[in-house]
């Protein structure tokens, strides 16, 4: 478990958050699958009945922890990268916590270009191929 006293103030609310809704989301999800109901916690869908750049990223996650991972790339290809890249995510930023990231690693305008087409183009399939 990692030591959460050196991290910073501000650091600790959206990890407690980030926790909270992580499992409240999943509760609501298994009790819908349990019921057999069909109801959404995204709420851009519930707003404007499209399917926001996430959508399938829950039957992805079941496809991935089933290994049928041609499956959960049809769902969601972006959220399928995030999960199977997220164990060397989460080891990389605890195993380089203590040490100064150099300012060349830090993510810049092209980071954040690449990250905004990557998740419009994800939405586009998304689109285009959910029912």
């Amino acid at each position: 478990m990692p030591d959460l006293s050196a991290t910073s103030g501000v650091t600790k609310p959206w990890l407690i958050t980030t926790v909270l809704w992580f499992l409240g989301a999943s509760l609501f999800t298994w009790a819908n699958l349990r019921m057999g109901t069909s109801y959404t916690i995204c709420p851009i869908k519930n707003l404007t009945d499209l399917p926001c750049p996430t959508c399938g990223g829950t039957r992805a996650l079941l496809s991935v922890s089933q290994g049928q991972l041609s499956q959960a790339f049809s769902f969601n290809p972006l959220i399928t990268l995030l999960l199977l890249s997220s164990p060397l995510l989460v080891f990389v930023y605890f195993s380089n916590r203590q040490r100064l990231v150099p300012d060349r690693w830090r993510p810049g305008r092209a980071f954040w270009i690449v990250t905004l087409v990557l998740v419009l183009t994800n939405w586009l399939f998304v689109l285009k191929n959910l029912p």
